[in-house]
């Protein structure tokens, strides 16, 4: 004869694959094991851009594969006109054509945005020597 299991001495019982506290109105609550932190995607440009000159390629390195769709986001203050935006096959390598002409000096917010994911860095703009 099969009967559901009891455990009586704490008072729990299993039955029909639900889980009821003998005598309680409180709910049981699980807690799932310590997960790793997910990361979030960098960008990263080693070389700084130049004010006042355009059509200058930059590469960027991201840390997570921005799939074939790639689009830009730089900072509006930054005054930089990114006119394309070339994906590397097989890497994650992104080189981009930019117009810096009225480009401002400082450090900008720079975001990458794929198909899965947004890779987030920063882009320097140096003046002209």
């Amino acid at each position: 004869m099969r009967k559901g299991l009891t455990i009586a001495a704490a008072g729990l019982a299993i039955l029909g694959g639900s889980l009821a506290a003998a005598g309680s109105t409180r709910a049981a609550t699980l807690t799932a094991p310590n997960m790793p932190e997910i990361q979030p995607c960098t960008a990263t440009i080693t070389q700084p851009i130049v004010a006042g000159a355009a059509n200058q390629e930059i590469t960027v390195s991201v840390s997570e594969d921005l799939m074939d769709s790639v689009t830009v986001d730089v900072s509006p203050e930054s005054n930089l006109k990114v006119s394309s935006v070339t994906p590397s096959a097989g890497s994650k390598l992104v080189k981009l054509q930019v117009d810096a002409t009225n480009g401002a000096p400082g450090t900008w917010a720079l975001t990458l945005t794929g198909k899965n994911t947004s890779c987030k860095g920063q882009v320097k703009v140096a003046s002209k020597s």
